[in-house]
């Protein structure tokens, strides 16, 4: 029987082990391992932890959200416990995206600001780059676009030094595109276009439909709403169906308005799920970076 045990036990081991290494380049993959583990087989309070923390880290990577804390304040409580300090504070990171998902803007500051702190000195550029993305996208879902400004510029350089050549390029564009939405229209279209000068922009077709999007609002704000049009043709060839949750929705109705063409404005606005403009350009369109 403890043999029996002892090989299960090493068994679900294994299999964390192999999750983690799959994590950075393939978290589909590591999902697809973290859901053949059965809870039950884990039979360490250390692997119960791992197994919060990379299972919650994949859903997050693969665009699958939690909404609920119990799982990832496992890990929160175990590596703060045992000093594990990396450990813990990617724990609080993803603790604190689970209150972002959730809207709670101020439980996700103090969580992502704990993984801050727990973080200094430990000489990873790709944690410290994540938490300035999370602390910029918070500040920018509540509308203070300086501070999220400031944060992605930590972001990106952060991801310079990690060798996450996607990840900096979608920073500075979320950086255009809160440089529109806090007025500064001009520097944003500057920048867009300094990105799309980037040989790696054209040749991700992702990327690519996020600037021609990103542009749509600052264009329509300095008056150059021809253009604006242009630049929402060229996102709807890589994203023929639309993506409903990036897109600025009654953004593209008043666009289409302005240009005279009710119908199309029509067919916008329908298409918004919450009743009348919710400024859908000020929200973080998390589901598009890179994880």
């Amino acid at each position: 029987m403890l043999s029996l045990v002892a090989c299960s036990r090493s068994a679900a081991d294994r299999a964390l082990a192999r999750a983690e290494s799959l994590m950075d380049e393939h978290p589909d993959s590591a999902l697809v391992v973290l859901q053949s583990i059965l809870p039950e087989k884990l039979h360490s309070r250390q692997s119960n932890a791992l197994y919060a923390l990379l299972l919650t880290q994949a859903r997050d990577k693969t665009y699958r959200f939690d909404t609920s804390d119990s799982l990832i304040s496992i890990a929160v409580d175990y590596y703060v416990d045992n000093g594990d300090w990396e450990r813990a504070a990617w724990s609080h990171f993803y603790r604190g995206a689970v209150y972002f998902n959730k809207k709670d803007y101020r439980s996700a500051i103090s969580e992502i600001l704990t993984a801050r702190e727990l973080s200094y000195g430990g000489g990873n550029p790709y944690l410290t780059a994540k938490i300035h993305e999370q602390i910029a996208d918070i500040y920018a879902a509540s509308f203070d676009m300086s501070k999220a400004i400031s944060n992605r510029h930590v972001a990106a350089a952060n991801f310079r030094l990690a060798g996450k050549k996607l990840n900096e390029l979608y920073a500075f564009v979320d950086m255009a595109r809160e440089y529109g939405r806090d007025g500064r229209v001009e520097r944003s279209i500057a920048l867009l276009d300094s990105i799309m000068q980037n040989a790696d922009t054209l040749s991700n077709p992702d990327l690519s439909g996020y600037i021609q999007d990103s542009y749509i609002w600052p264009l329509m704000k300095s008056g150059r709403t021809e253009e604006a049009l242009q630049r929402f043709r060229k996102s709807r060839a890589v994203w023929p169906d639309g993506e409903d949750e990036i897109q600025d929705l009654p953004g593209i109705a008043i666009m289409y308005s302005r240009l005279g063409m009710p119908d199309s404005a029509e067919y916008f606005m329908v298409r918004e799920p919450s009743p009348g403009p919710t400024l859908r350009h000020l929200r973080p369109p998390m589901a598009w970076r890179p994880a």
